[in-house]
């Protein structure tokens, strides 16, 4: 807590209030003398022409007459008094009661969880401190805590609230995508899309198994029947333009002939573009060019900072 030495009226008079409040003991003073409350900090010495504040080692001399202007920046300073006034700040701050740390831990590990925060940096000295400034008596998580049941916890809280958003929606469609992860493992991949919101359901590793129509179907079915089990409905099911997608596609049309197996219209898209630049020369002559020069840049560290200096100049 600091205190501006340069202080207005009503800034002084908050002084004076708060001064008040901190205990001292009032100093034995004749009439009409030591009438300010600031002198109520300091004990007098009067044979030896002294005042020695209460709260820190500070002597103040006075060799003539008392003024109250002579201790008034002292008292905006003494460390003692100051750290007092802290204190008593900090203590009608009313602190956690059981059921809001509880609330408090468990949107903490949440946030954790969400963002992807590594779980070590929960025990960083510095946010315990900080959270301190605010509440005197917070406690957080510990990284076993937040890694363990406080996973469990919010994870069954979490697909809770998946089931019950994909139950009050007017029924879903399914995406389905393969893809390689960085260990260049074969994964394919199964989103739920509603009007509203679009919510991740599992990646399955492919392991040796072939991406045929017949696997990919039986994949798509598999989650089709899941979902119909917990009383939600899929209206079918898109995935990319890939000859065993749409081989798929027509064993799901016979599986259910009340659904829709369809293929992501930005794909098509992408696969048109790409098609027109092959057939034109010139324009895939230039994109073969560029690629090259990139690849260049890219490999060597000299060339990458000169490239990237050119680009800020």
């Amino acid at each position: 807590m600091s205190i501006d030495l340069n202080m207005d009226e009503d800034d002084a008079r908050k002084l004076l209030d708060l001064t008040n409040d901190v205990d001292s003991e009032e100093p034995q003073r004749k009439k009409g003398k030591l009438s300010n409350p600031l002198w109520n900090h300091f004990q007098e010495r009067g044979e030896e022409r002294k005042m020695f504040c209460k709260h820190c080692p500070y002597v103040y001399n006075y060799p003539r007459n008392i003024h109250v202007d002579y201790i008034q920046k002292h008292v905006t300073v003494c460390p003692g008094l100051v750290n007092k006034l802290t204190q008593k700040t900090i203590q009608t701050i009313p602190g956690l009661n059981r059921t809001e740390s509880e609330k408090f831990q468990q949107l903490l590990s949440e946030w954790f969880l969400e963002t992807g925060t590594p779980f070590q940096r929960i025990e960083h000295p510095k946010l315990l401190e900080t959270l301190k400034v605010l509440r005197f008596n917070v406690e957080i998580p510990t990284r076993k805590a937040v890694s363990g049941h406080r996973l469990t916890e919010i994870y069954a809280n979490k697909e809770l609230q998946v089931r019950q958003s994909l139950k009050m929606a007017n029924g879903v469609c399914l995406t389905s995508d393969g893809w390689s992860n960085v260990n260049n493992e074969s994964v394919i991949n199964y989103c739920c899309v509603t009007s509203k919101e679009t919510f991740f359901l599992d990646a399955v590793p492919t392991g040796s198994n072939s991406h045929s129509g017949e696997y990919i179907c039986r994949g798509i079915s598999g989650v089709i029947e899941e979902l119909e089990q917990q009383d939600i409905v899929a209206h079918g099911c898109c995935t990319d333009n890939a000859s065993n997608n749409t081989n798929a596609w027509q064993l799901l049309h016979q599986k259910y002939p009340n659904k829709h197996f369809y293929g992501c219209i930005c794909h098509a898209l992408h696969l048109l573009v790409k098609d027109i630049g092959n057939s034109i020369k010139l324009l895939k002559d230039t994109v073969f060019v560029a690629t090259e020069i990139s690849k260049i840049i890219k490999r060597s560290h000299l060339l990458s900072a000169k490239f990237n200096n050119l680009i800020k100049d």
